[in-house]
C-alpha cells in the first residue's frame, strides 16, 4: 500500500509539472533546427542567467524538462536524432531551478508538445541500507570542478576533458589513456574503469548515493531507485559486474568479444550483491508501477522565432 501511495504521489507531481501553464517563462528564447553538416560542437549548458543548447537532440532536453530518467520517458524515435539549437534568457526574478518548467513551456509553445503521465510496470531495484548499517566512510563535499592539476598517468594529454553546466550546476567529465573515466561535480569526484576481466571498478573519493544509484543502473541495465535516505557523500572502492548496458549495446551492433577474443559475457565471478554487502548496502528486486511521461504530440519543426 505504501509503495502504491508513493507511486501515485510521483505521478501527481509529474502531472502537476506537466500541466504548469508556463509560469515562469523565458524572457527571450530563440529556437532553430541545427543546420545540416554543422561544424559547431555539441553544447548543453544551464547557467544562472541563460540556457544554451547547440546541436542537441530533443530527447535529453525532454528529460531535463520533466526531471525524469531515461526509462521514464516514452517519446518518438526521431527525438534521438533530429538536432536543434535553443538559446534562452532566464528572467531576473527566476532561478536555475525554474528551468525545467520554462523548458516545458517552450516545448509546448514552439513544438506543440502534449504529454500525459501514467504508471507502467517495470523491473527495478531498490538501493537501501543493510540492517547492520553502512561501512562506507562519510566525507565532506568538495568542489574540484575547476582543479587545474589533474594529469594523465602517461604524461600525455587527457583524452577528454569537458565541463558542462546543467540545472544541478557544473559537471566535469575526464577520460584518461589508462581507461579511467573521472566524473567531478560540485560535491563529488569518482573514477570508473573496466578491468581486464571486464568487471567495473569504481573508486569514489566522494560520491552521493543518487550518483551511485545511477552507476549501478548502468552496470545492471535496470532502474535503481535510491531509498537509502543518505544525503552525504561517501568514500569507498568497489568492484561491480560487467557493465550490462554496454554489453547490450555491443551485442546490438554485432560485437560479442574483445579484441583479444574474450567473450564479452564470459562470467567473471563478480557479484553486485556481495560488493554492496561489504559497503553495508543491499539491492532488492521489485516490479511495480513507475511514473512515466508519455509524449502524445511533438512537432518536428518548431514555430518561427
Amino acid at each position: 500500500m505504501r509503495r502504491r501511495l508513493s507511486t501515485l504521489l510521483a505521478i501527481v507531481c509529474l502531472m502537476a509539472t506537466t500541466h504548469t501553464q508556463g509560469k515562469p517563462a523565458f524572457a527571450v528564447a530563440a529556437v532553430r533546427i541545427t543546420p545540416p553538416n554543422s561544424k559547431g560542437g555539441v553544447l548543453l549548458r544551464v547557467t544562472p542567467s541563460r540556457v544554451e543548447i547547440t546541436n542537441h537532440p530533443l530527447r535529453p532536453i525532454l528529460l531535463m524538462a520533466f526531471g525524469v530518467k531515461e526509462y521514464q520517458l516514452v517519446a518518438p524515435d526521431w527525438t534521438r536524432n533530429n538536432r536543434f539549437d535553443i538559446h534562452a534568457v532566464i528572467p531576473a526574478d527566476a532561478a536555475r531551478s525554474d528551468v525545467p518548467t520554462m523548458l516545458q513551456d517552450l516545448l509546448r509553445t514552439r513544438f506543440g508538445l502534449v504529454t500525459h503521465t501514467e504508471p507502467r510496470q517495470m523491473s527495478a531495484y531498490n538501493l537501501a541500507v543493510a540492517d547492520r548499517g553502512i561501512t562506507m566512510r562519510e566525507v565532506d563535499p568538495q568542489d574540484d570542478v575547476k582543479r587545474d592539476d589533474i594529469r594523465d598517468p602517461s604524461g600525455k594529454a587527457l583524452l577528454t576533458d569537458v565541463t558542462t553546466e546543467n540545472i544541478d550546476g557544473p559537471s566535469r567529465f575526464i577520460a584518461m589513456t589508462n581507461g579511467v573515466v573521472r566524473r567531478i561535480t560540485s560535491r563529488s569526484l569518482y573514477d570508473r574503469r573496466t578491468t581486464e576481466r571486464l568487471s567495473t571498478e569504481l573508486d569514489a573519493t566522494r560520491i552521493t548515493m543518487a550518483e551511485f544509484a545511477s552507476v549501478l543502473a548502468e552496470v545492471l541495465d535496470r532502474p535503481v531507485i535510491d531509498t537509502t535516505g543518505l544525503s552525504g557523500v561517501y568514500q569507498f572502492k568497489v568492484e561491480l559486474p560487467t557493465n550490462a548496458t554496454s554489453l547490450r549495446i555491443s551485442r546490438a551492433i554485432g560485437i560479442t568479444e574483445t579484441v583479444n577474443g574474450t567473450p564479452l559475457d564470459q562470467p567473471n565471478g563478480v557479484s553486485a550483491d556481495d560488493a554492496l554487502e561489504r559497503l553495508g548496502l543491499r539491492l532488492t528486486a521489485r516490479r511495480e508501477p513507475i511514473a512515466v511521461v508519455v509524449v502524445d504530440r511533438l512537432e518536428r519543426i518548431p514555430t518561427e522565432n
